[in-house]
């Protein structure tokens, strides 16, 4: 069985943290630390939340790389730009 859990980019970055986000690194001591303890519980997966087209994508990058360095994998959960069609256009069966 595995397990994940959605993390924001902005964790990474250090720029724009919420209370959480604080309390997070604070009880962990750093980005690195925080991914350690959750492998340590048993999580699998960590999920880059809400990453949008126009978001830097080396940042993303190596937020995606710290994770996988710390022994976990990687999805992301993002948003395409805008495209115009219907859904069956853009995606067809």
């Amino acid at each position: 069985m595995m397990f994940g859990i959605s993390l924001s980019p902005r964790i990474f970055s250090g720029a724009g943290l919420t209370d959480i986000d604080r309390k997070l690194l604070s009880a962990y001591g750093s980005t690195e630390g925080l991914l350690r303890a959750l492998r340590g519980l048993g999580i699998t997966h960590i999920e880059l939340r809400a990453v949008k087209p126009t978001d830097d994508a080396a940042f993303i990058l190596s937020c995606g790389e710290k994770i996988w360095n710390a022994g976990l994998f990687v999805t992301v959960h993002g948003a395409l730009p805008e495209i115009s069609g219907t859904f069956e256009e853009t995606y067809p069966a």
